[in-house]
């Protein structure tokens, strides 16, 4: 009786074992689905970021004003902003490449 009750117990442990993989199998899935669909957010948010409808010229104007003078003390050396602004993201750095004004001033 008693190792009727531990083989039920046995089997009972196994078959959880089971529902516990699939279970963590079927999160695996989800995971996975839900880094997709945050990958396309992502990807749409960066299309229609505010900044991409801005005229060239006045983004690098925009750059150009961040340039430290007498009266912009924002960044301590003109060395860091190209570099800084490089990093924010890929058209940025496309955009500031091709400052020849912001480089000059290094």
């Amino acid at each position: 009786e008693i190792e009727q009750e531990m083989d039920s117990f046995h089997e009972e442990i196994e078959r959880l074992k089971g529902k516990v993989k699939e279970s963590e199998k079927r999160i695996t899935d989800l995971r996975k689905k839900k880094a997709k669909f945050q990958s396309g957010i992502f990807a749409v948010n960066s299309l229609v970021a505010p900044y991409k409808r801005l005229p060239r010229e006045l983004m690098e104007t925009i750059f150009t004003l961040c340039l430290p003078s007498r009266r912009n003390r924002w960044f301590r050396s003109s060395n860091y902003l190209p570099l800084l602004l490089t990093r924010v993201c890929w058209s940025w750095y496309e955009l500031v490449r091709d400052m020849p004004q912001i480089w000059s001033k290094i």
